[in-house]
């Protein structure tokens, strides 16, 4: 139930969830001595003593109790705040840094929709995991060993009688983990629920006969009641979180079979300072067993906007993606200023080439922050005058400028939303641009302002671009148009010269 690999990715910062569950435990110990003082102060009333220095003392020490108490709950919901903090940031980095190692081909590893999930809904369940449950496990274990030592100091009696119906609860934790898939968690809760009301009665049964026989004095009768009833607090708390603790774990055990993928062997090589000239030879890819492409070549000259269109289905974004090193596992040759592409360093290949497609993502963060991750370092200036050149600064300005949020899907368009992702690849100022079918399912508009700055960017800004489109008329105009069918590319439209 503790995942003692998430532990030991946490390292020192583990340190908090100990905090929260000394703290906790330490705050027990607060309680207890307020209830011993509240007995005696009872008992001394009861038997007739009137000793006020006495009195005194005890309630003093009830408050001090009382304000000790509240310290050690402030000081453990800081440390659990601490905790949940520590380890989203830590989990995040990890994940961060797996994606950076894997590259594009990260894919391989898991899919964008589940990577998307891990770091939103399973992040907020790795956190509760983290900072609730496992201190959970741990306060509800040693709080209730203490309890039940003081209980036998007491009275050995009544703790022989809890000790069955402890074990069962704890027989039922393991039962609960073990028998996830086949027994209903909300019927092993219910046992559990069952077992600490009816040990809980045993035990004020048998305190009560003890008092009442004269075997316990009034102050330690209170206390062995007070202990039956908290003795099981613990342990039923901790059986409340029950269900969503193993779905919790669950979900950490993905977060954390992600991060210990093994990582694909890296190129080593950098890309020529020079403007890139990319050549595909009787390039070969397969999908589980399917061959999507049969042979195909294609030269994209430096400088140059080739065009690439053909049904869908045909593969074409399987070329992108081979480019991108997403796609890894390609027969044939694919060559980058003449070095081949599986040599180079994915680090120093990125570094030159931006890729967009029509699903690229847009964060759940403000127009300044997704424009940022072109150009962690570009102005404020720039960042206005790239979407002012998309034509997108005056919709932006309107709606609240470059702090807009965009945590809702559906602030911008999908048309805004390509010629952001446009604007933040023009910061980025990369020598290759790859665009997959990023005019598709867009208004008329957004369409013509972003075909107008992809023709711009080859032949006023000689960038190489790779335009990928289903539609003829979007690449009709660039330099040399192949078309990709049954695996194969043809060329056909402008000459061109191959450099």
């Amino acid at each position: 139930m503790v995942k003692t690999r998430l532990l030991k990715l946490m390292g020192k910062d583990s340190l908090e969830v100990l905090q929260e569950i000394i703290w906790q435990w330490i705050g027990l110990l607060a309680q207890l001595v307020l209830v011993g003082c509240i007995a005696i102060t009872i008992s001394d009333t009861f038997y007739g003593i009137t000793d006020s220095d006495r009195i005194i003392r005890y309630l003093t020490i009830a408050a001090l109790s009382i304000a000790s108490r509240l310290i050690f709950i402030k000081l453990h919901f800081d440390a659990k705040g601490n905790a949940s903090r520590a380890v989203s940031d830590k989990i995040r980095r990890e994940i961060y840094g797996k994606i950076t190692r894997f590259g594009n081909s990260y894919t391989f590893a898991t899919t964008k929709e589940k990577l998307a999930t891990m770091l939103t809904d399973d992040m907020v369940a790795i956190e509760e995991y983290y900072s609730d449950f496992i201190p959970r496990i741990g306060y509800a274990f040693l709080g209730t060993i203490t309890m039940a030592i003081m209980l036998a100091v007491i009275n050995a009696k009544v703790m022989f009688v809890l000790t069955f119906a402890i074990l069962v609860i704890i027989i039922g934790f393991f039962l609960a983990k073990k028998y996830e898939h086949t027994v209903s968690i909300k019927y092993i809760i219910a046992t559990l629920d069952a077992f600490t009301f009816f040990g809980a009665a045993i035990g004020f049964k048998s305190s009560i006969e003890e008092f009442l026989v004269g075997n316990l004095r009034l102050e330690l009768a209170i206390i062995t009641l007070f202990l039956c009833l908290e003795i099981f607090k613990p342990l039923r708390s901790l059986g409340e979180l029950l269900e969503n603790g193993i779905l919790d774990a669950k979900k950490v055990e993905n977060i954390l079979a992600f991060i210990d993928k093994r990582e694909p062997k890296e190129g080593k090589e950098d890309v020529a300072d020079e403007p890139v000239r990319i050549v595909y030879d009787c390039v070969k890819y397969s999908y589980d067993g399917k061959e999507v492409l049969k042979s195909a070549s294609l030269l994209i000259p430096a400088g140059s906007l080739v065009g690439l269109t053909g049904p869908k289905g045909s593969g074409k974004s399987t070329m992108a993606k081979i480019l991108t090193k997403e796609n890894r596992a390609y027969k044939g040759s694919v060559k980058v200023n003449g070095r081949e592409l599986s040599l180079i360093k994915e680090e120093a290949l990125l570094k030159d080439l931006t890729y967009i497609t029509n699903d690229s993502h847009i964060f759940r963060s403000t127009v300044r922050a997704n424009l940022q991750l072109g150009n962690k370092n570009v102005s404020e200036k720039k960042m206005i005058g790239a979407l002012t050149v998309v034509n997108l600064w005056a919709e932006i300005k309107e709606m609240g400028g470059l702090d807009l949020s965009l945590d809702d899907d559906y602030i911008l368009t999908l048309g805004q939303r390509q010629r952001l992702l446009l604007a933040r690849a023009l910061l980025k100022n990369s020598k290759v641009y790859v665009f997959d079918s990023i005019t598709s399912f867009i208004d008329s508009k957004s369409k013509d302002i972003i075909l107008r700055i992809v023709y711009k960017l080859a032949k006023d800004m000689k960038r190489t671009v790779f335009f990928i489109s289903d539609e003829y008329e979007d690449v009709k105009g660039a330099d040399a148009v192949y078309t990709l069918s049954e695996g194969m590319i043809d060329e056909y439209g402008k000459a061109i010269n191959h450099n």
